[in-house]
């Protein structure tokens, strides 16, 4: 064995330990989302979505009309397909096992997207440890994990924008006929969740225009052809809506979609204002407040090294993605903008910009990494440098113990921007996808033994929630029309503030000490139950 020999073989050695450590990094998540799926509660969509996809079902498989006559129709309803052929996978007849074969299918695609992250941005970054922090830096926001199980909307629409994002950047470095095919169908799967999609077919043309020339432009020009044409066909396949006038029904859905007829009321800033009229400030406010800080601090920096890239990187398909980020940050919120579309429940619809602002952040991260390590850097940058990452990974770290202390909660998360967390209630609406309802129900049941307990509540998604619970302990939840009926109030303050209902709170569900729903008894304790009142946390 020659001398080099021994060292080729511990670098060998020190590589597959290497391929292993990021293997368990990236499997982790996984395990942990099969381990609490069946924790969370459900959310506002959810029952209107199974039916849509339901109807979508029974229309494409049976010539069932029921589902053209939907209220969500300009909704695509690829993933909503794949979800309720899943349903056949759950013992008839039970919604529980229904809902939640669905959560675990739409963490499980959340997940697989994660992996598509680590990809693209090992590949951008030309660093698998840079990879590895854009997968965790998904995991570690806090409303979309939470989101990953129970919005089959929002949530399956950012994964699959991250698949063609990933698919796009295939193409970029290789654009072969195969990869354009492969990305066209990714493109009309993501199109066929929300119709926002649309925007990554404009993505594609302006990445290619920034890699230009980047080879022969008679093959760039023929595989764009067949990018177009699997982007039309698929995402007329996978959308039933437009099978019987394509061009116009994809017109009529965006046409609504951007100005979506919701004419509710929005909790933002301490007041309660019409969705129509949120101010232009609305979407960055509830970004900045609901986003990690570290995140935000690191992209502030990631930003302008990923301008540098876009500029001045020898590579044009890392030019051109570095472009894409750019775009796919910026452009959604200045169409919302110049539509004056209507944003509600945060910014959820929005959070398909979250994995660009992480893979920016995470370009921030790197470039202090290598500040930090760079012996020719002066002093006072180098120690700026490590102090940055540090206090990273310390807000990462507080950010991960925090999502284990609210879980199954993390949706209402909030950093200190929000300001004082014991005026979160009279600022923001927290729990508006009614997850905290789930416990409270459960609650109720546990302190009644009665075989019927009358519940009344205000928001119809307390009332879906029951489907969750085992069907011996659902079939005692009486549901009443009005508060005159019942002798429990289940609540989660939606539109009222934090203002109480008549009757005496009894238990309650709370994060760091913020009530997001309540349970109130409206006549006197009966005798039936001795049970003592407590807060769920």
């Amino acid at each position: 064995m020659t001398q080099e020999g021994p060292g080729a073989v511990r670098r060998l050695r020190c590589r597959g330990a290497n391929h292993w450590l990021t293997a368990a990094l990236l499997v982790l998540p996984l395990l942990l989302g099969i381990a609490v799926f069946d924790d969370y509660g459900l959310g506002w969509d959810e029952s209107p979505q199974r039916v849509l996809g339901r109807q979508a079902w029974r229309y494409v498989f049976q010539g069932d009309p029921t589902y053209l006559q939907n209220y969500n129709l300009p909704y695509g309803v690829a993933f909503e397909l794949v979800l309720t052929g899943a349903e056949k996978l759950a013992p008839p007849g039970d919604t529980r096992p229904a809902f939640l074969v669905r959560h675990l299918l739409t963490f499980a695609v959340f997940w697989a997207a994660s992996l598509c992250l680590f990809a693209l941005t090992r590949w951008l970054l030309r660093s698998t440890a840079a990879g590895v922090a854009a997968a965790a830096g998904l995991f570690l926001s806090p409303r979309l994990f939470a989101d990953a199980f129970v919005n089959s909307k929002d949530l399956p629409f950012l994964s699959f924008f991250v698949v063609a994002a990933w698919t796009l950047a295939l193409y970029l470095r290789r654009p072969t006929h195969p990869r354009a095919v492969l990305h066209g169908a990714a493109c009309a799967c993501a199109t066929d969740i929300r119709v926002v999609g649309l925007l990554l077919p404009a993505l594609t043309l302006l990445a290619l225009l920034a890699a230009w020339p980047g080879g022969p432009l008679r093959r760039r020009l023929a595989t764009l052809l067949s990018f177009a044409a699997a982007t039309a066909a698929f995402t007329v396949l996978l959308w039933p809506y437009l099978w019987n006038d394509p061009w116009h029904r994809l017109v009529a859905a965006f046409t609504r979609m951007a100005h979506y007829p919701w004419g509710g009321e929005v909790l933002f800033l301490g007041q309660f204002i019409h969705s129509s009229q949120a101010p232009w400030y609305y979407l960055p406010v509830w970004i900045g407040v609901t986003t990690p800080l570290s995140l935000l601090l690191a992209g502030v920096l990631g930003l302008a090294v990923t301008v540098r890239t876009s500029l001045s990187d020898e590579d044009r398909s890392r030019r051109a993605l570095a472009v894409v980020l750019l775009a796919w940050l910026f452009l959604p919120p200045a169409a919302i903008l110049a539509l004056h579309s209507v944003l509600y429940d945060g910014w959820r619809q929005t959070y398909f910009l979250a994995p660009a602002l992480v893979v920016v952040a995470v370009a921030g991260l790197q470039a202090c990494w290598h500040a930090a390590r760079r012996p020719t850097a002066s002093p006072w940058l180098r120690t700026a440098a490590a102090a940055g990452l540090v206090g990273v990974a310390l807000d990462m770290g507080a950010t991960a113990a925090w999502m284990v202390r609210a879980h199954p909660y993390q949706n209402v998360y909030f950093n200190r921007l929000a300001g004082p967390r014991d005026q979160l209630g009279q600022r923001f609406d927290l729990d508006y996808w009614g997850l905290s309802c789930r416990r409270l129900l459960e609650s109720v049941l546990a302190r009644d033994p009665r075989p019927s307990v009358p519940v009344y509540t205000p928001e119809k998604v307390c009332e879906w929630n029951a489907r969750l619970l085992p069907r011996g302990e659902r079939d005692r939840m009486q549901f009443v029309g009005s508060a005159d009926g019942a002798d429990y109030v289940v609540t989660i303050h939606r539109w009222s503030g934090d203002s109480p209902p008549p009757g005496k709170e009894i238990d309650s569900v709370r994060v760091d000490g913020v009530r997001l729903g309540a349970v109130y008894l409206l006549r006197p304790q009966p005798s039936w139950s001795a049970a003592p009142a407590r807060g769920i946390e």
